[in-house]
């Protein structure tokens, strides 16, 4: 064990990336934020001009039943020479005990497949919008 952690360190690849702090500020948090609205779409309309909601959904996630939520949009027409964003935005936690919950959860219990998640939204049992 003690030789195959020396060489350990020969697998270790540096990634990294540009932070631009206009992209983080102007449009990364106003996406984030809005995924606690329940009207994202005016938040958009705030933020990209032309971009449109696809489809927000609001499951029940933990054990007390807390509410998370994201949204899909569209930016731009896909026919149309000019670039088309597809985004996706969400939120955290809405407070501390949520937050705790959910890394419990996430430590220990099993984990749904994406399967699951969409049998359950052919059967209704997903809050959409709410």
């Amino acid at each position: 064990m003690r030789h195959l952690l020396s060489f350990l360190p020969l697998f270790v690849v540096s990634v990294s990336a540009l932070f631009d702090d206009a992209l983080a500020g102007n449009l990364m948090l106003p996406l984030s934020a809005a995924a606690y609205s329940d009207a994202p779409q005016q938040c958009l309309d705030a933020v990209m001009e032309g971009a449109t909601l696809s489809k927000q959904v609001t499951v029940k996630c933990d054990y007390f039943h807390d509410k998370c939520s994201g949204f899909t949009f569209v930016e731009g027409e896909p026919t149309a020479l000019v670039r088309t964003v597809i985004g996706l935005s969400f939120r955290g936690s809405n407070n501390p005990a949520q937050m705790a919950i959910e890394i419990q959860e996430s430590m220990f219990q099993l984990k749904v497949r994406v399967v699951s998640l969409l049998e359950k939204l052919k059967e209704g049992n997903l809050v959409v919008n709410e």
